[in-house]
């Protein structure tokens, strides 16, 4: 139910932000008992940078980060990323952070303290954004 409600231009990426994870956990386990199978295909750029940052989804500083992880360029990244997601890397970074963050401040957590949990290290950056993505200010959900 939750991710459906929202601006409609962030509807489908807030239902990839959830469910790749999920699919990607579905298809390794899969894997794992698929014992038939004499050589196991590699796993595609794409899920490998979903699930990396999904790992590191609130320490993450920028694409150099990745760059140094994956060595390849940034512009590579990008492109590899949004052929597999439909979304760039930031983008994805900041619904998952922004959904996260909603997620602390609705059980209760201070919104300035949400936000530092979720990666931004500024407050103002984090309300406004915060505030387009979701329609309201943190302090009304937390109000909620």
């Amino acid at each position: 139910e939750q991710l459906f409600h929202g601006p409609e231009q962030t509807t489908e990426m807030q239902a990839l932000s959830y469910f790749l994870p999920v699919l990607q956990a579905i298809h390794d386990i899969w894997r794992k008992g698929n014992r038939e199978a004499a050589q196991e295909e590699p796993q595609s750029l794409g899920a490998h940078l979903v699930a990396y940052i999904n790992r590191h989804l609130f320490d993450l500083n920028g694409l150099n980060q990745l760059e140094d992880a994956f060595y390849i360029s940034a512009s590579q990244i990008n492109r590899i990323f949004r052929n597999f997601t439909g979304s760039s890397v930031w983008h994805y970074v900041k619904l998952k952070r922004l959904f996260a963050a909603r997620d602390l401040i609705k059980t209760g957590t201070p919104p300035h303290k949400a936000a530092t949990t979720c990666g931004y290290q500024d407050y103002s950056t984090f309300f406004r954004a915060y505030k387009n993505q979701f329609g309201n200010c943190p302090q009304d959900d937390l109000n909620k």
